[in-house]
């Protein structure tokens, strides 16, 4: 073996063993085939295709006892969309409030209901 001088030169060499570990360790609480909420079709904004796999492992993450759920991306994709969707699914058509004073007004009227 190769002296590994970088931190680069370590994930060439073990990453095949590391996302084989990760995929082990971390299986995914909704995967690609699972069904979807009805009540996603509900949503004012159509999700993205990515997004409902998001929005339905959080959802199930809560049914499970979690309590704070993150969603880490990139900016612009979707993840005020898939917060606030996986409320509403959570919630199962009840009203819940959503604090969303941080939110530019147009915007918290969008996901509000009231636009």
């Amino acid at each position: 073996m190769a002296a590994l001088a970088t931190i680069f030169d370590y994930l060439h060499e073990f990453a095949p063993d590391l996302g084989k570990q990760i995929t082990e360790a971390y299986q995914p609480l909704h995967k690609p085939g699972d069904p979807l909420s009805p009540l996603l079709s509900k949503l004012r904004r159509k999700a993205l295709p990515a997004q409902p796999l998001s929005i339905m492992g959080t959802v199930k993450f809560w049914k499970k006892g979690g309590r704070a759920a993150k969603m880490v991306a990139k900016c612009g994709t979707g993840k005020t969309l898939m917060s606030i969707a996986a409320c509403f699914v959570h919630a199962a058509s009840k009203r819940f409030c959503a604090d969303t004073r941080w939110l530019n007004k147009p915007v918290a009227l969008a996901y509000s209901g009231y636009a």
